[in-house]
């Protein structure tokens, strides 16, 4: 079942980021490993719109994942994002700001758990009614309104 859908999955232990490969390939999913945050950039500077979800720990030496991921959405603003820690709970990712639980994974978890996940979240992303825009991309509207007007636009051709 191969879905050609590419994960960038950062995480500071090995251990964790194997395991998590190795699920998500054995399930049609390409991934691609990083060991931190400044590899996890440097890769979607060179991939640009060629990854559909970023799962990154929370907790790491140098960049953290929140911090990773504000700037990951710079490169790729409408890039999903999972977070995964084995140190966090409902109370840190409110207090985080993340939106949602579908957005959080706590370790250890299994692969039923973390599969369901990361199909709700590109479930929803390929779903959204917002264009995929990337710094690469020609998708992005010409206007300085950016997303909101490409949201409009695209809900008044919905009818």
């Amino acid at each position: 079942m191969a879905t050609f859908e590419t994960i960038l999955v950062v995480d500071d232990e090995p251990l964790v980021r194997l395991i998590v490969k190795r699920v998500l390939a054995e399930h049609g999913y390409n991934v691609i490993e990083a060991a931190g945050g400044e590899e996890a950039l440097r890769i979607c500077r060179e991939r640009g719109d060629g990854i559909d979800l970023l799962l990154t720990d929370l907790k790491m030496p140098g960049i953290g994942g929140m911090e990773l991921a504000r700037q990951v959405r710079a490169i790729l603003p409408s890039i999903p994002v999972m977070y995964m820690s084995g140190f966090a709970d409902e109370a840190i990712c409110i207090a985080g700001g993340l939106e949602n639980r579908h957005q959080f994974l706590e370790k250890p978890f299994n692969k039923t758990t973390l599969l369901g996940k990361i199909y709700a979240i590109l479930s929803q992303a390929r779903t959204s009614p917002l264009p995929r825009m990337t710094a690469k991309s020609s998708a992005a509207p010409a206007s300085s309104q950016g997303a909101s007007a490409a949201w409009r636009q695209s809900a008044s051709k919905r009818g």
